[in-house]
């Protein structure tokens, strides 16, 4: 497990904090820091799987309700396209 802060995991995973905050607030899995537990930890590797179920979920809900603002091959060629980039960043 590599627990790294909101601000390195952002720029690890090439998304604003903004963002990185909204899945907090969605539900992403974190660890808690410091006194107040305010302060956030975050495992990539966690917080990647989470995204590819929280997107697929989240697609198939829409599927299911008739919903055509993203199509559920749209998830999958996000998650790929975001694994590809994490991948080019960590130099594989």
């Amino acid at each position: 497990m590599n627990l790294t802060t909101v601000k390195a995991a952002a720029a690890e995973l090439g998304m604003s904090t903004n963002a990185l905050y909204k899945c907090i607030s969605l539900g992403a899995p974190v660890h808690r820091w410091g006194p107040s537990g305010k302060q956030y930890r975050i495992d990539t590797s966690e917080l990647i799987a989470w995204m590819d179920r929280h997107g697929n979920e989240n697609a198939a809900n829409q599927k299911q309700s008739g919903s055509n603002l993203i199509p559920l091959d749209n998830a999958a060629v996000m998650a790929a396209r975001r694994h590809d980039m994490i991948n080019a960043l960590k130099g594989a």
